[in-house]
């Protein structure tokens, strides 16, 4: 089955393949336009040639001109670009080859190995830079054959026809079409080259999600088990504390699975961070007294903080989360004891640096917080795997390969990042990089809402697809003295809403079956009853977040699975004063 081609992508491609080739205002490019002044301005100084020397400028302003368009196109990332690209190649092509088209003419063979010089240069030029797409290829080799046939013919005219003009003639036009030909071959190996890295780069990413699903399907077996098992004493047990006891197993395996569930959206990018501002000095100092009593007193723990760090945004729940991943693993490192030194300073990166640095650490100005310690180190072969899901050196039941790719997650989602440094039977040091708040910013920080359970009667919408989840949140909310209308999804639920039925607050999730989601579900109840309280409980809500802003909707989001103390201390705090159930 043909898949569908990405025109854009391509093209952009071709732009930066062109882009690349003697890039702007590089070494090769100001030796490129060096060695063209220099030869004109001889031929100017010593043959009074100043055509060719205006022809040289015309041809090096068309190679800037060319050059610049496709740095222009790259950074933008813009494909309509692309034919205004090739125009300037071909235009540059056109006069390089009529500028040794102009140097075979002057007098002397000297000019004539000269002539010839300048289009085997450009021929080497387009071998090691543009044996790659066709329509470049196309674009500088038709301007050679026309200079190779010029030569020919300029050959023909002095000499006449004899057997060896003739020869000559033939052999010039053969070049162009051999040589096309040649790169032709060349630029279908490098389709065959793409596509089988495109293959690999697959079969790596299959591999991944192989052991990414094996993984969650291990742990969310063993929190099923415990579940299945504890429910099942349940109803055997006459005992109300021995079934107190085993609802309580339940509840653990159950929050177990939602922090599985949170470690895998945060080693994807997809939890809802809560980023708040925070002082690294309090956050080091807060972590010390936590990780004190993580780890052994064999291991000696050691900080350092630069003065007036500046203050980060960040949600400090995940940080500690991704710091304690990051000890952890350095405890493990270090089995017969040694050093952890947690540091904190601060880090700015410019743009070239960005580009330059091998650990895709973004442009900007950072807190570093570091996590060092001395213990086995990591092999280099190990270095490339230990963000990838479910990857680890540890034995069974002692690991679940999560943490680093959660910390990797966090760091990205937070518009950081993470890398590490190591070094066998000496230690390792990982640097989390977290985008610092600039000096006298103060960022505004949302209030929590109040947690109060007053009972008061209010009407809710409850809108969930599955039929447990809406039973048992529809129970929660009824038991505690709320009225419950429940729709199946967002459009059943948009249809009561047009009906006329009119709710004090709207519970609704955000992934539905039918045309209607729970963000437009949101829009929908909101122009027909602007006054309407919303909430979103949902599993996967991260995304919703900025659409929510942008749409300027009043909303309070629950991840699932939500407590019951959480979902109506929002309903409380959602709901009017009582209004009683209203159509």
């Amino acid at each position: 089955m043909n898949r569908p081609i990405d025109k854009a992508g391509l093209r952009l491609t071709q732009i930066e393949s062109i882009a690349q080739a003697e890039q702007l205002w590089s070494v090769m490019y100001f030796s490129h336009v060096g060695l063209m002044l220099l030869g004109s301005l001889s031929a100017a100084v010593l043959l009074n040639a100043w055509a060719l020397s205006l022809m040289a400028v015309c041809y090096v302003s068309l190679f800037t001109l060319e050059k610049f368009v496709a740095a222009r196109a790259l950074s933008l990332r813009d494909p309509s670009l692309y034919s205004s690209v090739l125009v300037t190649l071909t235009l540059r092509a056109l006069f390089y080859n009529a500028l040794a088209v102009a140097v075979w003419s002057i007098e002397g063979d000297i000019f004539k190995m000269a002539a010839l010089a300048l289009l085997v240069a450009a021929t080497i030029n387009i071998m090691v830079f543009h044996a790659t797409f066709r329509p470049i290829i196309a674009c500088v080799v038709g301007p050679i054959w026309l200079g190779f046939l010029a030569i020919a013919c300029l050959i023909f005219a002095e000499f006449g026809l004899s057997a060896e003009t003739a020869a000559a003639f033939v052999t010039l036009l053969c070049i162009s079409p051999y040589f096309y030909l040649a790169l032709m071959n060349a630029s279908d190996k490098h389709s065959q080259f793409e596509w089988t890295k495109q293959a690999l780069n697959r079969s790596q990413r299959q591999e991944i999600l192989g052991r990414l699903v094996a993984g969650v399907a291990h742990d969310f077996n063993n929190v099923l088990a415990v579940s299945l098992g504890n429910a099942e004493l349940v109803k055997e047990s006459s005992s109300e504390e021995e079934k107190q006891r085993f609802a309580d197993e339940i509840i653990k395996a159950a929050q177990r699975g939602s922090s599985l569930a949170s470690h895998l959206l945060t080693f994807a990018g997809q939890s809802r961070l809560e980023p708040k501002q925070h002082d690294p000095k309090d956050i080091l100092t807060d972590f010390k007294t936590m990780v004190d009593r993580v780890l052994p007193e064999s291991i000696r723990i050691s900080t350092s903080v630069k003065p007036g760090i500046s203050e980060v945004l960040v949600d400090r729940h995940q940080l500690d989360v991704a710091l304690l991943n990051l000890a952890v693993n350095a405890r493990d490192a270090m089995p017969d004891g040694g050093t952890l030194h947690l540091q904190v300073d601060e880090l700015g990166v410019s743009r070239e640096e960005s580009h330059r640095l091998a650990h895709d650490i973004p442009q900007g100005h950072f807190v570093r917080f570091r996590v060092s310690d001395t213990g086995t180190g990591i092999p280099k072969d190990t270095l490339q795997s230990i963000f990838d899901p479910f990857f680890t050196t540890k034995g069974v039941g002692k690991g679940s390969g999560l943490g680093l790719s959660m910390v990797q997650g966090f760091a990205k989602q937070s518009n950081g990042t993470v890398f590490v440094e190591s070094e066998i039977n000496v230690g390792s040091t990982f640097s989390l990089l977290i985008p610092a708040v600039d000096r006298g910013m103060k960022i505004a920080e949302n209030s929590s809402p109040p947690n109060i359970l007053d009972k008061a009667c209010s009407h809710v919408l409850l809108v969930e697809d599955d039929i447990a989840v809406r039973q048992l949140l529809e129970t929660q909310i009824t038991e505690h003295g709320h009225q419950v209308s429940v729709a199946t999804n967002g459009d059943g639920a948009a249809a009561m809403l047009r009906g006329g039925l009119c709710p004090d607050v709207l519970v609704t999730d955000n992934v539905m079956p039918g045309s209607i989601q729970g963000l437009d579900l949101l829009s929908i109840a909101v122009d027909l009853h602007p006054n309407l309280s919303t909430i979103m409980v949902s599993g996967y809500a991260a995304d919703a977040q900025d659409v929510l802003k942008e749409k300027k909707l009043d909303t309070s989001i629950l991840t699932k699975p939500v407590k019951m103390a959480e979902l109506l201390a929002a309903i409380e705090a959602k709901a009017p004063a009582k209004r009683g159930f209203r159509r």
